[in-house]
């Protein structure tokens, strides 16, 4: 139900800005944080992907455990690609890695 047609009154009246810029504030931060994505795990990105290699895998658990012996430093970081994998269950999921 639109707002206008319950209280029988134009939305654009002084009474509902501060409904407007709250909802348009909402809206923004809601883009905002459905964009960014999910940050997932080198090897857990490896293993939703559709046909991992053995090779692949190797490397990245691999690089796993080069990164507990040494810290969590690494010498460059590099851009995360976005993904989006349809989902029976939950629809489109949108992950970052």
């Amino acid at each position: 139900m639109v707002m206008k047609d319950e209280l029988q009154q134009r939305p654009s009246i002084k009474k509902f800005a501060a409904c407007r810029q709250e909802t348009r504030t909402a809206s923004r931060r809601a883009d905002e944080k459905r964009k960014r994505g999910i940050e997932v795990p080198e090897m857990t990105r490896i293993l939703l992907s559709s046909n991992p290699s053995l090779p692949r895998l190797a490397a990245a658990e691999q690089r796993c455990v080069d990164e507990g012996k040494a810290g969590s430093s690494s010498p460059t970081k590099r851009q995360l690609r976005k993904h989006c994998v349809f989902t029976a269950s939950s629809g489109f999921v949108h992950y970052a890695g």
